[in-house]
């Protein structure tokens, strides 16, 4: 009989609930889950609520979908016990000492996994990251969901918008610190290619549109590469596709796949 594959779920939220049930539904996982708010309706698996339990769990791989945080006081302590992390809420890494620590932590075969999300083409982006001349440019387009609370904040009622509303124009780190929740896409991309100071990022709320787009050019020596994906938001949290947990889950099994025993 194979064993269970020993998951620790770090947070539980909109994503991972998602990815829980992507996981229940592929069979052959034991998950615990780590959070410090969740109130779970079916409780098939265990929860966790401290460092010490969750080393006890002894996870042979850990998934963080509990946002900036999480990753900046959790994390490390996983990394240090020598267990894997794949870590969804990428702007994070955006702050250097944050970046540093995680990887001043990783001890024996620990490492930070950064998972596609909610895009692809980072094979192509990771083939020309040492080319001359290389420049990534990203556009997020979102529905005005998404971006109520933070138009709000700006004066701007979401319902009346009529016309797409550039919310941010900048660079990746600055993007993905001042909107840690919508925008780790943007420290993907930066950190698999030209960094986060160089990689150009512009957030726009539109009201004629249903889905969140991510629009990415990539030019260099090698040639160009124009990137375009149209997802559909999460059915419980707007500010991320739906295709972020199917990323994770994806990524889940070939962890499981590169290190079966």
């Amino acid at each position: 009989m194979t064993a269970c594959k020993r998951l620790l779920l770090i947070g539980y939220g909109a994503i991972g609930r998602a990815l829980e049930q992507q996981l229940d539904t592929a069979g052959g996982y034991d998950i615990a889950i780590w959070s410090r708010t969740a109130v779970y309706e079916r409780r098939l698996h265990r929860s966790v609520h401290s460092h010490e339990e969750a080393r006890a769990f002894n996870p042979q791989l850990a998934v963080e979908c509990a946002g900036q945080d999480a990753v900046r006081t959790l994390v490390p302590l996983l990394l240090a016990d020598g267990v894997t992390v794949l870590v969804a809420s990428a702007g994070a890494l955006a702050n250097s000492a944050t970046y540093e620590t995680l990887r001043s932590a990783a001890r024996g075969r620990a490492r930070v996994v950064l998972p596609s999300g909610a895009i692809g083409g980072l094979d192509y982006l990771d083939a020309v990251a040492n080319e001359p001349g290389l420049e990534v440019e990203y556009l997020s387009t979102k529905p005005v969901g998404a971006w109520r609370d933070e138009l709000a904040r700006r004066g701007i009622d979401a319902d009346a918008l009529r016309e797409p509303y550039t919310l941010f124009e900048g660079s990746a780190a600055e993007a993905a610190l001042r909107f840690p929740q919508n925008l780790n896409v943007a420290a993907t991309l930066a950190l698999r290619g030209v960094g986060m100071e160089k990689t150009r990022v512009t957030v726009r709320a539109d009201p004629g549109v249903a889905v969140n787009t991510h629009e990415i050019q990539v030019s260099s020596a090698a040639g160009t590469a124009t990137f375009r994906f149209q997802n559909a938001p999460s059915a419980d949290n707007p500010k991320t596709s739906a295709l972020t947990a199917l990323s994770l889950a994806a990524e889940v099994a070939r962890f499981f796949r590169d290190n079966a025993a």
